[in-house]
């Protein structure tokens, strides 16, 4: 029996690169689900309104990016 992950938005919530935190961004647009992502990563400090990523993901831990 095959699975996927244990939760298929995670790539959202824990953003590995600028490129999944701008598809947050256009998605939170259309889907609630998203938004209430994006609205976390704001409030939280992972990434800017416009859409830059502050900090991201390693997989362990939060990294700053250095900009």
């Amino acid at each position: 029996m095959m699975s996927g992950p244990a939760d298929p938005l995670g790539w959202a919530k824990r953003p590995r690169s600028p490129l999944a935190i701008a598809w947050v961004r256009d998605l939170a647009k259309k889907d609630r689900r998203f938004r209430a992502i994006w609205k976390v990563l704001i409030d939280t400090g992972i990434a800017h309104a416009d859409g830059r990523a502050r900090q991201l993901w390693t997989g362990t831990q939060w990294e700053a990016v250095n900009v």
